[in-house]
């Protein structure tokens, strides 16, 4: 109803929920009486600042308690002030308005509201993680955070400190894209939202009810969760940038291509994609004929959000494809992981696992990947050609089926031997196969 925003060359107007819907359940999280702390983990440029001022303008316009927004350090303190906030009191005539007058009003780290509100812009140390009670705090790319502040702790535990004494109508908040790396390859997820072991971000999320966006397939009406993991290229597309903008998503359960844009074919684009999304906590599912969520979520007086990259309104599919080709180069050319740590990190919103660890997988964690495909001699779906082959011994056939799909994923399909020629004794026993010396007895491969 208030804000309003002044994005020459991107938007101009006020603000509307469709324009970036992974964002609209996380912002209505900031008021649940049923949640003290709101985790948000995401890309660059998915709008997690955006939410931020929204929460300003909230809390100045409707619903005044003192707030404050924590950054990484004092510089970066002053530039969100001086790029962000002071733009949201420019634009936003609502906001403008309930501003003290003169310098008592509006300084750099603070501003005071006609209606009693303060808003402190800060950093993490530990004399600004103390004293009086504040209702409302915002930590801002908490993964850079040190893990602790002055010996006393992480910062969102001393942050939920100081918002305590409001109980329900108290808020923490902490956004970031993750950056810590993943330290251990012996893990394996217990729940489908379960993100890996690790500190930051991650680990705030996995405290709290885990939510992720899923986007119900056009073609086989299967939620999916659009993530960098699903998205192809063409290998056999020499010029990288010309296969980074052929890339595409692939639903995993049919396969189904989507694009960036929306197709001719009637297929939509990211944008119309979002607009049908919607988020699942951990512990729910989807129902296909009803179209509704049913399950119970995980407890947790927490609600933890994690978007991921291919989702995030702003960015291009094309862009992140290419700089992932780019960084796989430098590694493979350098052996430097930092590139690939990188787009990872912001662009993918993935947690980084070394190259090495990877390699150090142990084949126990290989056999728990398994999973059912079907009786023995079903084709899986996702298969696109059936090679046999067999292994001749003296006295049998050894015969296996494997299917292949794409990116070279390959399945045993049918395994069995064939002993038993045509040839009969004179009791009209069938003779065992003696493939060095009867040609016939080839015959019996080719009807089997």
């Amino acid at each position: 109803k208030y804000r309003f925003l002044n994005n020459p060359g991107s938007y101009v107007g006020p603000w509307r929920n469709d324009l970036n819907p992974p964002l609209v359940k996380p912002m209505e999280a900031l008021t649940s009486l049923e949640h003290r702390a709101m985790v948000f983990v995401g890309p660059a440029q998915s709008g997690k600042t955006e939410m931020a001022l929204s929460w300003v303008n909230y809390s100045v316009t409707c619903d005044p308690v003192d707030m404050m927004i924590v950054d990484k350090r004092q510089k970066d303190a002053r530039d969100f002030y001086q790029r962000r906030l002071s733009k949201l009191y420019r634009t936003t005539a609502a906001v403008r308005k309930r501003l003290m007058p003169g310098t008592k009003g509006e300084t750099t780290f603070s501003s005071q509201f006609t209606n009693g509100m303060l808003l402190t812009l800060s950093w993490p140390t530990p004399t600004e993680f103390s004293g009086k009670p504040i209702g409302r705090l915002w930590m801002a790319d908490y993964d850079r955070y040190d893990e602790n502040i002055g010996g006393e702790g992480g910062a969102f535990d001393l942050a939920r400190n100081r918002a305590k004494s409001f109980k329900s109508l108290g808020m923490v908040v902490a956004e970031s894209s993750p950056s810590r790396p993943v330290t251990t390859q012996k893990w394996k997820a217990k729940t489908p939202h379960e993100a890996p072991p690790t500190t930051g971000i991650l680990e705030l999320y996995n405290r709290g009810d885990r939510h992720m966006w899923y986007w119900p397939c056009v073609s086989c009406d299967v939620p999916f969760e659009p993530c960098f993991s699903k998205m192809r290229w063409n290998e056999d597309i020499a010029d990288k940038l010309e296969r980074a903008h052929d890339a595409w998503m692939e639903c995993p359960h049919c396969q189904h291509r989507y694009r960036e844009v929306a197709q001719e074919d009637g297929t939509p684009g990211k944008s119309q994609m979002n607009q049908h999304g919607f988020w699942m906590a951990d512990g729910q599912t989807f129902d296909q004929e009803t179209g509704e969520i049913c399950g119970r979520p995980r407890r947790s007086d927490i609600a933890s959000f994690w978007l991921k990259g291919p989702a995030a309104q702003f960015a291009e599919w094309p862009d992140m494809v290419a700089k992932y080709f780019d960084a796989l180069e430098a590694f493979e050319r350098t052996g430097d992981e930092n590139p690939l740590m990188t787009t990872v990190n912001t662009e993918q919103a993935l947690p980084f696992m070394s190259k090495r660890i990877e390699a150090q997988r142990l084949p126990e964690e290989l056999m728990d990947r398994a999973a059912d495909i079907g009786e023995r001699g079903t084709v899986p779906a996702g298969v696109r050609f059936l090679i046999g082959s067999v292994d001749v011994q003296p006295n049998r056939f050894e015969c296996g089926v494997h299917g292949f799909g794409e990116n070279g994923d390959m399945y045993v399909v049918d395994r069995f031997k064939i002993r038993k020629s045509k040839r009969l004794d004179e009791d009209g026993h069938p003779f065992a196969l003696n493939t060095y010396s009867y040609v016939e007895d080839w015959q019996v491969l080719i009807e089997q």
